[in-house]
């Protein structure tokens, strides 16, 4: 075990020189005993060396360290984070030598300031992955559960989660105890939900709800719409909770009812891509979770699905998300999740929504505190964009993987420039035609004041007449040909005749 934490800190010491965490995990492959184990464990002190640097500050282990002659960083980094978010140490005592005393010697402290920290419990994939899958549960406020009644009945070790509120954690070994049949679930108090299926609800609510209905898509079988419910409570919204399948309708009803979320959730047999913007009026908010793949689920077999399956799923998610995003006016705020881990139904079908949209919503930045973010391909998102999604990896993360986009309308008044060329050509002409409105209202008003000029003024105004424009024909004159025109002579007969008359 210490040799393997000494290779994964010389890949650690190559990713702080520049290198990426594959790049330098690839080349000590050849010199690694267990490269993949070598990989995970650089991959999670990278992902959350700021929480797991100040808990070793805070619990003095770095001024221990210093005093027992132990000065590698890299290396504390990878056993302290093997402590509080892997495997855990080697079992027996005496193995590691000074570092791993000192590491065991400040356990306890250690896990409390990287939870303080923001630290994310992650365990490594291993051959008993299912028993070391994190497990959790939500607290139900709508019917009253509170933290300390729960872990009085339980006594069990609970973890309060630092990304959902109202969410615990509790060991894998009490999941044969709290179970579906438990008193705390079926009465409502205690919801089992995993943790990354609680970041749809959570990304669209924000800190503080703005108002307005909220639509659940495919809300079956309902613990998004019921974590909705339980966000918005005490306000005067509503969940409109939609599925088109009648057997799964009767699951989400029945799920509602456990979760005493009767008055705040509205339930339709409905499909969602038959909607129109009268059937939800009050909507302000979409949470889409559409059929997907389901290839983030611990053990499932989707992760080697033919490419034509899952071009037909991306086909109908990219269906359902642009109709939500051009076709219902009122709606501001737009949440995409799925549970897959394919790209071609998370970034690809974002990217190619965006482009429909035609810059009238953007992509934001959801749930920060989440370090875990999209992935950028050539084919999808790039990574300014990506950064913005969120993901749940299931071998790092222990728990079911996922993806989590939000949308949100933009203001073209504040965000002209965001908009597309053709866009912002219509915006300049509509412009246009209201400054030419406008100047022909104002001619109109002068016109009118110079007709009736006023009597308060004392100074007389002369007002100048105006202009006659004479418009003259032009006149064709033709020389008359008759028969006193001499044409010879150019002279007339008449003429010529008084001057021989005249000489005579």
């Amino acid at each position: 075990m210490a040799s393997l934490y000494r290779e994964a800190s010389r890949v650690l010491e190559q990713v702080e020189k520049g290198k990426s965490v594959k790049q330098a995990a690839m080349g000590n492959a050849s010199d690694s005993s267990n490269p993949r184990r070598s990989l995970a464990l650089v991959s999670g002190v990278v992902s959350q060396r700021r929480a797991l640097e100040k808990a070793m500050h805070k619990s003095g282990i770095w001024k221990e360290l210093e005093r027992v002659g132990q000065s590698q960083r890299s290396l504390a980094l990878v056993a302290a984070y093997d402590l509080v978010a892997g495997q855990g140490l080697p079992k027996k005592r005496k193995a590691g030598g000074k570092l791993l005393r000192v590491l065991r010697t400040n356990e306890k402290q250690l896990r409390m300031e990287f939870k303080r920290n923001g630290g994310n419990v992650i365990e490594q994939k291993d051959a008993n992955q299912e028993n070391r899958r994190r497990r959790f549960a939500r607290l139900n406020p709508l019917a009253g559960a509170d933290l300390d009644t729960i872990k009085k009945q339980l006594d069990a070790h609970l973890i309060q989660d630092t990304h959902v509120p109202n969410l615990i954690e509790f060991p894998s070994s009490f999941a044969t105890t709290l179970n579906a049949s438990h008193s705390l679930v079926t009465c409502g108090h205690l919801i089992l939900q995993d943790k990354s299926s609680c970041f749809p609800a959570l990304a669209l609510i924000g800190e503080k709800w703005s108002g307005g209905d909220i639509l659940d898509c495919c809300a079956a079988p309902g613990n998004k719409s019921t974590h909705l419910a339980a966000l918005i409570k005490g306000s005067k919204s509503r969940v409109i909770a939609l599925d088109r399948d009648p057997q799964r309708f009767d699951v989400l009803k029945q799920r509602i009812i456990e979760a005493r979320a009767s008055d705040t959730i509205e339930t339709r047999l409905f499909d969602c891509l038959a909607l129109e913007p009268h059937h939800i009026p009050n909507v302000t908010a979409v949470l889409l979770d559409p059929s997907c793949s389901g290839s983030g689920i611990p053990g499932s077999s989707a992760r080697t699905l033919k490419s034509e399956r899952l071009a037909a799923l991306a086909s109908f998610q990219l269906t359902a998300l642009t109709k939500f995003l051009t076709c219902f006016p009122a709606v501001d705020k737009v949440v995409y999740s799925t549970c897959s881990i394919h790209h071609v139904e998370n970034e690809q079908v974002i990217a190619k929504a965006l482009q429909a949209t035609q810059g009238t919503f953007e992509l934001v930045h959801c749930l920060p505190s989440w370090t875990r973010r999209g992935s950028a391909t050539i084919d999808g998102l790039p990574e300014h964009l990506a950064s913005r999604c969120l993901r749940v990896d299931p071998q790092f993360d222990a728990m079911t993987g996922f993806f989590v986009a939000l949308f949100q309308r933009v203001k073209p008044s504040s965000n002209s420039l965001l908009l597309p060329p053709s866009l912002i050509f219509k915006q300049r002409q509509q412009e246009k035609r209201n400054m030419k409105r406008k100047l022909k209202r104002l001619k109109g008003r002068r016109a009118r004041n110079i007709d009736t000029p006023t009597t308060t003024s004392s100074i007389p105004t002369t007002v100048p007449p105006p202009i006659e424009t004479v418009t003259r024909k032009r006149r064709r004159t033709t020389k008359k040909k008759s028969a006193d025109y001499d044409q010879d002579s150019g002279c007339s007969l008449v003429a010529t005749k008084k001057r021989c008359l005249f000489s005579s």
